[in-house]
């Protein structure tokens, strides 16, 4: 797993109680992560942990937004 991924998701799992649109706050303490994408990602693991609980848990793969949706 590249480097910057493995930092996307870590990033993601440690702010994942977050609000995703204040995550922006935080670029510049974490300048190797993308704040959209984590955005997006927190997002959907949110909705995840609610749909469908037995995928809410470190390495998840993450699908689109779309895909979570329905």
């Amino acid at each position: 797993m590249p480097d910057a991924h493995r930092s996307l998701e870590q990033f993601v799992w440690q702010h994942r109680d977050h609000d995703p649109h204040g995550l922006a706050l935080l670029r510049d303490k974490f300048p190797d992560v993308s704040m959209s994408e984590a955005a997006q990602w927190v997002s959907s693991l949110q909705k995840i942990k609610n749909k469908i609980p037995d995928w809410y848990q470190p390495g998840l793969q993450f699908p689109s937004s779309v895909a979570v949706e329905q």
